[in-house]
């Protein structure tokens, strides 16, 4: 099992069929995703050596099986009319690596080439027991043992085996053929925190490590170890080994905190306020140093022992996680936070009804002030009133938007909590036909830099659409952007009226994928990035093109129902993925590091929920989840001290 091949994964896939009166033919370039690390050992069990093409045309399926060699594969008598074709790619062992799907057309005779992203598909803890990084399947073909890391006792990973060392799980060579970092022990910590690094080969002096831009302190290294402790000044980065003259980089990126995680239980019980502890957190702000974090308690009622939930409101020095709390109201499903300047919003799902509440903090942080509660049930307003999805905040900070799937509310309101003006629009016509009224699932506002605070920006959703689907199947919603000129479109005034289509415009993505959360815009401002189950979408502010395109293609494995799970800062991305944090470069020209590195959040049960960047971007703001409880980590984007 040593050898290398640099042989190309996939080669482009051509579906033909015969040119009669009722079938015609498509070509179908399929593109591939970057792997990391890249492969290049012949038995690395992310290679794919068969691929399966299936259409599925009004009812009927026609499918194809071959060998990944290069050649073309044809289907025969494929019908006319609406198809999904779907791309199964399986390695030796007969587990799925790559797959992807798009629905189109089928006319009489020659097609437009048709695109299919294929994405890698992910394995967890369910899948890989031992976590090591070869699935339990690949761990059966193989005869290595699925509840061991490391079969054959050589000190090396199977994974890191097949992956890299191109070496044998099950003969105890003992090392790699080349010098990796095989283990960082812990993924995280803050300054001065014991940092251990395993090397798949023995070291040679002089022997340095680096983390985050900074040498490990008082470093010891034995054989294939190092151990040293986090300098200050360090921040997230990258993990560098020189050992003698040769330099390696560890896959994974190193968290730098700015201070051990903390639970939200542990904050809010210290914070000042007359409130119950806080469990679990649902959305979070920031305004210059103060962050807010909106989440739920639960407080037992005597007569029947059920529990009901109280939405909570912590308002905190942001460096500190220190501040005040208060109960936002005695029912209701806390949603979303939102702020600028003075003024706090807070939306709750109130028996499927939206309710709004207002605080106005003192300036000293002392008190987060009487909640009001903004009158929004008016007659008007009594059938659009649905289940809130998000909340936003213009810079002017006495208007908002309230998101309520099929439409969206724009009001002016003053300290006192009385509504002057109103503007509800109906998005369903712009969106087209939809099945429920949670079409809408993101939204964020952007401010046109040439007009500073004066309402005249865009609205950003991100939307799922319904698509036709051939009988007895499930297909995934198709996630669409909709870009709102505010101005036009939302103006105060009229209560009620159809989004107009011609300042409303909507924009697909370029595979049936479902987008998840918030759109987020680049802190330059020239582009906006939406999160699909197929990866990282971009679009351009100004004028953005019909079909939008997937940048970083992977298969999203977050578990996370949370609308921040993108942060934008510098040049940098960073996306909530399951219990790790991906930080990437979307404008980076080589597509090979697109995607980026990733960090941990924490292990065992620990899940990323969401992430906000400071707004003086020293630290990533992260919320993990553990066991039902949140807690909140700080992450140093700049040098922690």
């Amino acid at each position: 099992m040593s050898a290398r091949s640099a042989s190309m994964l996939l080669s482009p896939i051509i579906m033909l069929a015969a040119c009669t009166e009722t079938v015609g033919f498509v070509t179908l370039d399929l593109t591939v995703p970057d792997r990391s690390p890249p492969i290049v050992c012949a038995a690395d069990p992310r290679r794919a050596v068969e691929i399966t093409i299936r259409a599925t045309c009004g009812g009927e399926v026609r499918e194809r099986t071959a060998s990944v060699d290069g050649s073309s594969i044809s289907l025969s008598d494929v019908p006319l009319g609406s198809c999904t074709i779907e791309v199964d790619a399986r390695n030796q062992n007969g587990r799925t690596v790559l797959g992807g799907s798009v629905t189109l057309d089928i006319e009489r005779g020659d097609n437009d080439p048709a695109k299919v992203q294929l994405v890698e598909e992910q394995c967890d803890s369910t899948c890989d027991t031992d976590g090591d990084k070869l699935p339990d399947q690949d761990e059966k073909a193989l005869g290595t043992d699925a509840s061991s890391v490391d079969s054959d006792g050589d000190g090396l990973e199977d994974g890191l085996e097949l992956y890299q060392c191109c070496t044998d799980p099950m003969l105890p060579e003992g090392q790699c053929r080349e010098l990796l970092i095989q283990r960082v022990e812990p993924g995280y910590g803050t300054v001065y925190s014991a940092v251990m690094i395993k090397a798949s080969a023995p070291l040679e002096q002089p022997v340095v490590v680096s983390v985050g831009g900074q040498p490990l302190q008082n470093l010891i290294a034995d054989s294939t170890i190092a151990f040293g402790t986090v300098a200050p000044g360090s921040a997230l980065g990258e993990v560098e080994l020189v050992s003698g003259g040769g330099k390696v980089t560890y896959e994974h990126l190193f968290a730098v905190l700015r201070d051990t995680p903390q639970s939200l239980v542990e904050i809010s019980n210290k914070a000042t306020g007359i409130a119950p502890v806080m469990y679990q957190a649902v959305d979070q702000t920031f305004v210059g140093a103060r962050q807010y974090v909106l989440g739920r308690s639960y407080i037992k009622s005597s007569a029947n022992a059920s529990s009901s939930v109280v939405p909570i409101l912590l308002m905190l020095d942001h460096l500190k996680q220190e501040g005040v709390k208060a109960v936002v109201a005695l029912t209701g499903e806390p949603v979303a936070v939102a702020a600028s300047g003075d003024r706090v919003l807070v939306a709750l799902d109130v028996g499927g009804k939206a309710e709004v509440v207002l605080y106005t903090p003192s300036a000293a942080g002392a008190s987060l002030g009487l909640p009001k509660k903004l009158k929004l049930d008016n007659t008007q307003l009594s059938k659009a009133l649905a289940k809130p999805v998000e909340l936003v905040v213009e810079p002017t900070g006495d208007t908002a938007q309230l998101l309520l799937g099929q439409h969206l509310v724009r009001f002016r309101f003053d300290t006192a909590g009385v509504i002057s003006q109103i503007k509800l629009v109906a998005l369903d016509q712009a969106l087209g036909p939809v099945g429920n009224a949670g079409a809408c699932t993101g939204m964020t506002y952007h401010e046109q830099s040439n007009s500073p605070n004066n309402g005249t920006g865009i609205t950003f959703l991100s939307c799922n659409l319904d698509v036709p689907c051939p009988p007895g199947t499930k297909c995934e919603p198709q996630g669409a952007m909709m870009r709102i000129e505010v101005g036009k479109c939302l103006a105060l005034g009229s209560v009620t009226a159809p989004v107009p289509q011609s300042c409303a415009t909507l924009h697909m993505i370029d595979s049936p994928r479902r987008l998840v959360g918030n759109p987020v815009i680049e802190p330059k401002g020239s582009q906006v990035f939406l999160l699909s189950t197929g990866g990282v979408v971009a679009a351009a502010l100004d004028k953005p093109s019909k079909m939008m395109s997937t940048i970083v293609p992977w298969n999203w494995a977050g578990k996370t129902d949370a609308r921040d799970v993108m942060a934008a800062w510098g040049t940098s991305l960073y996306v909530v993925d399951g219990a790790q944090v991906w930080r990437m470069e979307p404008g980076q020209l080589d597509p090979a590091r697109r995607r980026g590195k990733s960090f941990v959040v924490g292990y065992g049960l620990d899940e990323a929920q969401m992430l906000a960047v400071s707004p003086e971007g020293s630290a990533l703001s992260l919320v993990k989840a553990t066991g039902g409880f949140s807690w909140l980590m700080g992450v140093c984007l700049s040098p922690c001290k």
